[in-house]
């Protein structure tokens, strides 16, 4: 059966390392105006409520965000023809402003729409941030590594154990 993760982030920073997931899956985390939807990669959310700003800033693979008009609403938002959206590949950072820029009607990233994309590294501190985590994601794979190296042995000592223990009561 196909689940669905949905994640409303009031305000802060968070890190999400998601798997790939199966057909009819999805995993959403949407702010007061913003809505990012995955298909199994890693990136970051901050969320700044006094600027009324998000930013969506990719690690590994396609983010599709969108700018949503009126905020969360009950667990389903509504993604309408005339929503703004756009997909944030590796290395990019998506800032949107919960009230559209009003230099511009236009919706193209960096011509004035409440969208717009950036290199994450042209921002130090979102830059270290990210940094931080992928750090972390190295820890955590070695983790992984260990604990399915422990997981293997574990299983084949028990698997000697278990032998050696009808040797023992067949030699008695």
């Amino acid at each position: 059966t196909a689940s669905s993760t949905s994640i409303f982030q009031s305000l802060g920073s968070t890190y999400h390392r998601v798997e790939t997931l199966l057909s009819g899956e999805t995993y959403t985390v949407q702010t007061q105006g913003t809505l990012a939807a995955v298909r199994g990669t890693k990136f970051g959310v901050k969320f700044d409520k006094k600027k009324s700003q998000t930013q969506v800033s990719v690690t590994e693979h396609i983010v599709k965000v969108s700018k949503v008009k009126h905020g969360f609403i009950s667990g389903t938002t509504t993604i309408t023809s005339d929503t703004e959206e756009f997909d944030v590949t590796e290395g990019k950072t998506a800032k949107v402003q919960e009230s559209p820029s009003t230099t511009s009607g236009g919706v193209s990233p960096g011509k004035g729409g409440a969208i717009s994309l950036t290199n994450t590294d042209d921002d130090k501190e979102l830059k270290t941030w990210i940094e931080e985590n992928k750090a972390k994601d190295v820890l955590l794979k070695e983790q992984e590594k260990q604990a399915k190296l422990d997981a293997e042995f574990n299983e084949e000592y028990r698997a000697l154990l278990a032998k050696w223990g009808k040797k023992i009561a067949v030699g008695k």
